[in-house]
């Protein structure tokens, strides 16, 4: 498998959130990044691959809802 490098700006919460949730699991930040990656991306594509669900108006026409 070839890997590419790819740098990600973490503010200071979220590296120490990664740094902990790493230590918690004994992997290295990278690997962790790239688990918490992994997940993300197939929890987007599940979504992504759902049909939209459209909001129509519940009024009926002709009366007031106030």
């Amino acid at each position: 498998m070839v890997r590419t490098r790819v740098n990600m700006p973490l503010t200071e919460a979220e590296l120490a959130d990664l740094l902990a949730l790493a230590q918690q699991e004994a992997r290295s930040a990278g690997s962790m990044a790239r688990l918490l990656f992994l997940r993300g991306l197939a929890a987007y594509q599940q979504q992504a691959q759902q049909p939209q669900v459209t909001r129509s108006s519940t009024a009926t026409p002709g009366t007031d809802h106030d």
